[in-house]
C-alpha cells in the first residue's frame, strides 16, 4: 500500500494514465484496456494472486475516495478498508488454522 502514496501524493486531479500505470504494478496481467469495467473484469479473471486482486480493489476505492466528498468518500474509504481487512484475513487464515486444535472445526 506504500506504493499508493508514492504514485498519488502530489495529484490535484484524477489522472487515469497514472492510475493504469499503478494498476500494472500489481501481480495481474493486462494493460492498455480503455474501459475501467472491462479492466476490472479481466483483472479478476487473470489475477495470479487473490490477495493482490483484493489490494488492487482497495487501492481503486482509495483512489476514488480522493476525488469525492461526504458520504461517497466515506463509503469508498469503508470499502477500501474492508478489502484490506479481507486481504489480511485471507493471507493469515492458513496460519491461524494451523495453530487451532483440529477438534475446534
Amino acid at each position: 500500500m506504500a506504493r499508493f502514496g508514492l504514485y498519488f501524493a502530489n495529484l490535484t486531479a484524477p489522472n487515469n494514465t497514472l492510475w493504469y500505470e499503478f494498476q500494472d504494478t500489481f501481480n495481474v496481467s493486462p494493460s492498455g484496456i480503455p474501459s475501467s469495467l472491462l479492466r476490472f473484469c479481466i483483472y479478476s479473471l487473470k489475477a495470479n494472486d487473490p490477495i493482490e486482486l483484493l489490494l488492487l480493489n482497495a487501492t481503486q476505492a482509495y483512489y476514488n475516495a480522493m476525488w469525492t466528498t461526504g458520504k461517497e468518500q466515506a463509503e469508498n474509504m469503508l470499502l477500501a478498508n474492508m478489502f484490506v481487512g479481507l486481504a489480511e484475513q485471507t493471507r493469515l487464515q492458513p496460519y491461524i488454522c494451523a495453530y487451532l486444535p483440529k477438534s475446534s472445526f
